[in-house]
């Protein structure tokens, strides 16, 4: 049996994949950001779903048309309250052009089987993660021997190695063989997939190859070389088959976008170069995933013991979310990001590598905030370079921001619509969405902004972000009007998720705090990057012109200037200026605080029954912004205790109905809210942006004894903290990898500083305690011990 006293980085179960049909679901995921497996866990017949992250499927890119003589028609409809008409105009235009294109989907490479031959039903069954290594493991007693089943896709190899082995008198007996996923995976919630044709699988003496044929010709498949200690190996038509063997290892290479024969030979031959053992192979791949997952480290209350995850999924749902839970889900989310992307992979998408579905629901890159929640929890997690893949993608797909503007409105700039194609800028689907929100690029440029701002890293800021910012902010500058009063008119302008009569409108506050905070950052950097001073001055009058943002008569945030809200929706977007960027935090105006406050209270109240996962986590987001301890810890609780399967992956909403979360009959899975987790509680532990460092700005009463490592901050900074319940002393570390100049901000809760190297005493003033104008040079650090309350 497992031991619980293993590290919080390590899932133990002791049940197998549990989800009907779709065990895929709930399997253990493995990857190294290209190849994903996915281990579903059964004691006698075990299942191994390969991915590959650049096999996609039933997709369609088509050229944008030209149909900006429409807008026009749409402002119009918009301006006389015809909102369902104004929906409906770009759509028609478009596939009146036919024009109908589709986004690509992830396709399932295969399924490696095992059917393993018992002498008795497994006893003692264990499944484990160990996230720290990148490990899965499968475990269970045949009588008196124990059957230890080990897998890891490699980094160091691009490999996926795979090891039966045996503790006891019995010998192993196993049958290996190449499927497809099971046909039962072509249902969807509205139709049915095909499936890939020209299915081929041949097994020889050490050589299991797999072939089948993608949609547009090219075929994909695997090699797997099969060796063993003692026994026999013998090849058949449909299977290896191991008899008496003492230990099995498979170790399996992949192919995309290319023909069976070619692959097979060169894979066969690149396997038969493999000489090391398990161990051996692991110990080169773990060295690489090991620095990547422990560069920081969580502990929400290292008092505490560990859990197996049977136990937290029931602790999920009681009353208040454990800090035990939080974080192995905050491990968790860390360890999805790293494992289904990398430096020179592609953008993380909601399934990462791990889908199973031959028609996944929602299984592409969405810009409405979610692409961007993912990647800002990679910043301050100290995996700043894991954003290389979204640069890499847009600084090759720019000129098509360019044209989409141009074809869907007639202005100059940059549109960045919600869903692109797998390959392109383009628009990926049609719908109102798609064509009228407005604000993906100014919210993709506040994630650059963020990026320059926690590695300072000017060649970045100068070749890729301000490029995009300045293109940005010329789309807006362009859509936007003026009245003969000096007021700006922003039309169309959509607000995503809060039901179809109140989307589409005129003047949505989000899209004014998207474009604000454009023009502030720009404004930043003019003197950097040396921006033109005619546009400089452009960007400075607009600043001026945009209206603060729009409220009721009790001060809560509108969705639109003139129009009532429906705070019974899932959409976020009007607190964007509190989660996305850093406009609103513990230093704005008791006005602005008191405005966000009551709005996402409002919100959590009265959107419970709509929210999807991601909505929740956005909630979450702006309440930590805001120090709302209680109201952080439940958006939290009701996340975990609404969408969370039993792997601790998070699904899109409750498919059980239980109140916490929206509900849907057949919901996708959602791993970025998973990571988006990840980002919440790194924002309740610390706060940075340039200038400014918080400590602890929103802890919960049942966060007691911290222990952290490596967080990362704005400037290059880098905080280590513990936090005892015992002795309630916080000691912290704050080193600098550049020169750096900062306030520190800590909690409420802080008595007294008992020692320091860089200060002599606390400013205990009337808002804020706080030590000002710290300042490090490179490579230096300031230490602090403080006495808490």
């Amino acid at each position: 049996m497992a031991s619980l006293k293993k590290s919080k980085s390590t899932l133990v179960s002791y049940t197998p994949a549990g989800w009907w049909a779709e065990t895929w679901r709930e399997g253990l995921f493995c990857g190294n950001g290209k190849i994903g497996a996915n281990i579903f866990g059964g004691a006698a017949q075990e299942q191994i779903l390969l991915n590959h992250s650049d096999l996609v499927w039933q997709g369609r890119i088509s050229v944008v048309p030209d149909v900006s003589v429409k807008i026009s028609q749409v402002r119009k409809l918009i301006d006389e309250g015809e909102y369902e008409q104004a929906r409906e105009v770009m759509q028609k235009a478009l596939i009146q052009k036919n024009f109908r294109p589709q986004p690509h989907t992830p396709l399932p490479l295969c399924v490696l089987k095992t059917k393993m031959t018992s002498d008795n039903a497994p006893k003692n069954y264990v499944r484990e993660l160990n996230m720290a290594t990148g490990e899965a493991t499968v475990s269970y007693s045949d009588g008196s021997t124990r059957i230890d089943r080990a897998l890891f896709v490699s980094r160091h190899d691009d490999t996926v190695v795979y090891e039966i082995t045996k503790t006891g008198g019995r010998f192993i007996d196993c049958e290996l063989s190449f499927d497809l996923m099971d046909k039962i995976n072509c249902r969807a919630p509205n139709a049915l997939s095909s499936m890939p044709e020209g299915v081929t699988a041949r097994y020889e003496r050490q050589f299991m190859s797999f072939a089948a044929r993608n949609d547009d010709g090219t075929e994909f498949g695997a090699v797997a070389r099969v060796t063993h200690n003692g026994g026999n190996m013998e090849p058949t038509d449909a299977c290896i088959k191991i008899t008496g063997a003492t230990s099995v290892l498979i170790c399996v290479k992949l192919f995309v976008n290319s023909g069976k024969e070619k692959e097979w030979s060169a894979l066969k031959n690149a396997l038969s170069t493999i000489k090391e053992t398990y161990a051996q192979l692991l110990k080169k791949h773990s060295a690489i995933h090991s620095k990547l997952f422990s560069s920081v480290s969580v502990d929400l209350d290292s008092a505490a013991d560990d859990k197996p995850t049977d136990e937290l999924r029931p602790d999920g749902e009681k009353g208040q979310l454990s800090p035990v839970l939080a974080t192995k889900l905050w491990n968790f989310g860390r360890y999805l990001l790293l494992s289904a992307t990398s430096q020179t992979g592609k953008t993380f998408n909601p399934y990462g590598l791990w889908n199973g579905s031959y028609k996944p629901v929602g299984a592409w890159v969405n810009y409405v905030g979610e692409m961007q929640s993912v990647y800002q929890s990679a910043l301050a997690g100290d995996l700043a370079s894991f954003l290389e893949p979204v640069f890499n993608f847009w600084q090759a797909n720019f000129g098509d921001l360019r044209d989409n503007a141009i074809r869907l409105f007639g202005v100059r700039g940059a549109f960045l619509p919600p869903v692109t194609t797998v390959s392109s800028g383009r628009l990926g689907l049609v719908d109102a969405r798609e064509v009228y929100f407005t604000g993906c690029a100014g919210w993709l440029a506040a994630l650059y902004y963020r990026y320059y701002e926690f590695t300072k890293d000017q060649k970045f800021l100068k070749n890729t972000a301000f490029p995009l910012m300045r293109e940005a902010a010329e789309f807006y500058l362009n859509l936007m009007s003026s009245g003969a009063d000096g007021s700006v008119t922003l039309n169309p302008s959509f607000v995503p998720s809060c039901g179809r009569q109140n989307e589409l409108g005129r003047n949505a506050n989000g899209d004014f705090a998207v474009f604000r905070s454009l023009l502030k950052n720009l404004l930043k950097i003019s003197s950097e990057v040396r921006a033109d001073e005619k546009d400089v001055e452009r960007w400075r009058d607009a600043l001026e012109k945009l209206p603060s943002e729009f409220t009721d008569s009790e001060g809560l945030l509108r969705d639109f200037k003139m129009r009532a809200t429906d705070f019974s929706g899932e959409s976020t977007y009007s607190l964007f200026s509190a989660f996305a960027s850093t406009d609103v935090d513990f230093l704005c105006s008791e006005e602005t605080l008191r405005s966000f406050t009551a709005t996402v209270k409002k919100r959590l109240a009265e959107s419970r029954d709509s929210q999807t996962a991601m909505g929740m986590s956005s909630l979450a987001a702006v309440c930590a912004r805001l120090g709302l301890k209680q109201q952080a810890s439940d958006a939290l609780h009701n996340l975990t205790a609404g969408c969370m399967l039993n792997n601790l992956v998070f699904s899109e909403s409750d498919w059980r109905s239980m109140g916490r979360c929206g509900y849907k009959v057949w919901p996708q899975l959602m791993l970025s809210a998973n990571i988006a987790f990840s980002g919440v509680v790194q924002e309740m532990l610390l706060y940075s942006k340039e200038g400014v460092l918080k400590v602890l700005p929103c802890l919960p009463s049942n966060w007691k004894n911290l222990e952290v490592k490596g967080l990362a901050a704005a400037g290059g900074l880098t905080v280590n903290m513990n936090l005892s319940s015992k002795s309630r002393l916080l000691n912290l570390e704050i080193k600098a990898s550049k020169s750096a100049s900062f306030d520190l901000y800590l909690p409420n809760e802080t008595k007294k500083l008992k020692k320091s190297n860089v200060a002599t005493s606390l400013d205990d003033g009337d808002l804020f305690k706080s030590i000002k104008n710290i300042n490090l040079s490179a490579g230096k650090a300031a230490t602090f011990v403080f006495l808490m309350n």
